[in-house]
């Protein structure tokens, strides 16, 4: 009988493991069936150390004057660390790091949401087993923004830099060169996205034809500089909306003029209003700090602080909103470090545990209380001067920070730099930016360890207000952070695994030289009515190989009704022309020319010319090598 027993309690304890074992899995992976939730934002406050998380929470101590609460909005939700890092190096750049968040695979430098050319499987070593291989190189991935869009969601943009930069780009356009800003933008206006605001004004300039028609065809209300025309935005009266501030990037924070330029907090706010009034099936809104990079490049402590300080300020509208909400999650996560801020410096090597919290915060403060102003802004003051004197540059240093005092070597390095006719404007401000900084930082105990990026894992945060889905936790790699989101908006399929992939398979469907159809040709416009040959197919019939054409080789454009949508000199387009149908189908667009109909896609296209391939849908691409 002991023995019957002692055999049906092993059964018994067997059968419970199993159980337990399941569950767990099933609590690994779990379904979105249930889950409340309809909207998901995600803030990224670019080249955020975690250390700035210190430095901010302290700076703000020191300047409250309430010393009761001086949190900061994502204190509360903090939950864990993202490991990030690029498909081939430890440290990351902002376009491949940002492209994990946004497709759920590592890329490369430079390379926008496409799978990259270098991977370092050493990077990967005793982690879960990873498939870092799905696609060839150059494939375009599919993001989160765009599965969004396919699901019937509203989707948004928000951040301060240009709108063609790496970390907007990785949500909304597919491209091995972060810098090609003509490509990006070109899939930015086209990709049918809600709601867009930031800098760019002069980037957005360079893609019109006539009047703003890019987008204003499409029933977009477009404001460029214009504050009183973002305050009015409504859903009712813009539901699909770009607004525009600065020629290139928007002003720092604590440089910004209230009544020229809102804040990343308004646009945030403005954002949610306008996606979340305008139907019921949720949406997906990327917000980016992204000037808070910028000024760690410069080494710039007061730039820093404003950036990471108004990006938190944006955290709590948005958590305001989920709050009252109830259907919506917030993810916090910054792309890479930068930088390598922290408290204490070689200032400190002695005497560190006796400096006082004003000590260490009042040298750099004094910009954010006194007269507020980043070296960005003290430069811009300074290259007002109409007469050069070591004097006046003297008088503004100390608008700001009374207690500087300029060496007579810090006052020849401005004034050469002020006078330098060896390069451009641009770069004189710059340089002058990065001098200022450093004139700040040597009167602090704040320490930089490089002006680059830095490899570090970075913080989590996240708001979620429903248990069905719950949050990672503890220290997760980028690629968890994707998956959570998929499982979020539901981009998931029957096994619960994210359902990008195979959206990636079926929108970007590789279409090569070596496939084209007979009587096809890749023409580029070059004038408003004439195209250039670049590749021509041997016409039906023949044994001729595909043969290159000169590129003086030019020939009428066939009239297409362009006047809706609109081609630009410089579109390259796959022609191919059939019996009965001529398609054109140009790269970087969302539309494609059947005789003259002009037919919308779900997706824009993208030409790659280092392998000499169209990506387009699969249903297109079928039509095209369909028989006559």
């Amino acid at each position: 009988m002991k023995i019957i027993k002692f055999i049906l309690s092993i059964f018994f304890w067997i059968n419970l493991v199993s159980v337990s074992a399941q569950t767990n899995l099933a609590q690994e992976v779990p379904k979105k069936l249930d889950s409340q939730i309809k909207n998901v934002i995600l803030m990224i406050p670019d080249g955020t150390s975690t250390s700035v998380l210190s430095l901010a929470r302290w700076y703000k101590t020191y300047c409250s004057k309430d010393k009761t609460d001086v949190r900061l909005a994502l204190d509360p939700y903090l939950c864990g660390m993202v490991k990030t890092h690029s498909s081939n190096s430890p440290i990351g750049d902002s376009a491949p790091t940002s492209s994990w968040y946004a497709t759920g695979f590592p890329s490369q430098t430079k390379f926008v949401a496409m799978s990259p050319k270098l991977v370092d499987e050493t990077l990967f070593r005793g982690e879960e087993k990873y498939n870092y291989y799905p696609f060839q190189p150059y494939q375009p991935l599919i993001t989160v923004l765009e599965a969004a869009k396919l699901a019937g969601k509203k989707t948004g943009l928000v951040f301060t830099c240009e709108f063609s930069n790496a970390t907007p780009a990785d949500f909304s356009a597919h491209y091995y060169d972060r810098e090609n800003f003509m490509v990006i933008g070109k899939q930015m206006v086209n990709n049918n996205i809600d709601v867009v605001f930031g800098g760019g004004v002069k980037y957005f300039d360079t893609l019109t034809i006539g009047k703003d028609s890019i987008l204003l065809p499409r029933q977009y209300k477009l404001y460029k500089d214009s504050l009183v025309g973002f305050q009015k935005i409504t859903a009712k009266v813009a539901p699909n909306v770009w607004a525009l501030f600065g020629d290139k990037d928007m002003p720092y924070d604590f440089d910004r003029k209230p009544h020229e330029t809102p804040s990343l907090a308004e646009m945030t706010s403005k954002a949610i209003q306008i996606l979340d009034s305008t139907q019921n099936n949720g949406f997906f809104l990327m917000v980016e700090g992204s000037k808070v990079d910028w000024a760690l490049h410069s080494n710039d402590i007061v730039g820093m602080m404003s950036e990471f300080l108004a990006f938190d300020t944006a955290v709590q509208a948005a958590i305001k909103f989920a709050k009252k909400d109830k259907e919506t999650v917030v993810i916090i996560c910054p792309d890479h470090g930068n930088g390598g801020p922290s408290m204490g410096s070689q200032n400190s090597n002695k005497g560190y545990d006796k400096l006082s919290l004003a000590q260490i915060f009042e040298p750099f403060a004094q910009c954010g209380n006194i007269k507020k102003a980043t070296p960005a802004g003290i430069v811009d003051s300074l290259m007002s001067i109409t007469s050069l004197k070591s004097v006046k540059i003297q008088e503004i240093i100390s608008v700001y920070f009374p207690s500087i005092k300029l060496s007579e070597p810090e006052l020849f390095t401005i004034l050469n730099e002020l006078q330098s006719l060896a390069i451009s404007k641009k770069d004189r401000r710059d340089s002058l930016i990065q001098t200022i900084a450093k004139i700040i930082t040597s009167r602090t105990f704040i320490g930089f360890t490089t002006a680059g990026h830095t490899g570090e894992d970075v913080f989590l945060a996240i708001y979620n207000p429903d248990t069905l889905v719950p949050n990672p936790h503890g220290l997760v790699r980028s690629d968890s952070i994707n998956r959570y989101i998929c499982r979020l908006i539901g981009a998931t399929n029957k096994e619960g695994s994210s359902s990008l992939p195979d959206s990636t398979k079926k929108y970007f469907a590789k279409f090569d030289t070596s496939q084209f159809p007979p009587n096809s040709q890749l023409v580029k416009k070059i004038s408003k009515d004439s195209i250039e040959v670049l590749i021509e197919m041997p016409k039906a019939g023949t044994d001729n190989p595909k043969k290159e054409k000169p590129k003086d080789n030019h020939m009428k454009m066939e009239k297409v009704d362009a006047k809706r949508l609109g081609l630009q000199v410089g579109d390259i387009m796959l022609k191919v022309n059939k019996e009965k149908t001529t398609y054109l189908i140009p790269a970087f667009k969302n539309f494609f020319y059947r005789n003259n109909d002009s037919i919308p896609l779900n997706t824009v296209t993208v030409w790659v010319k280092e392998n000499k391939s169209f990506y387009l849908s699969e249903s297109l691409k079928a039509e095209l090598m369909k028989d006559n």
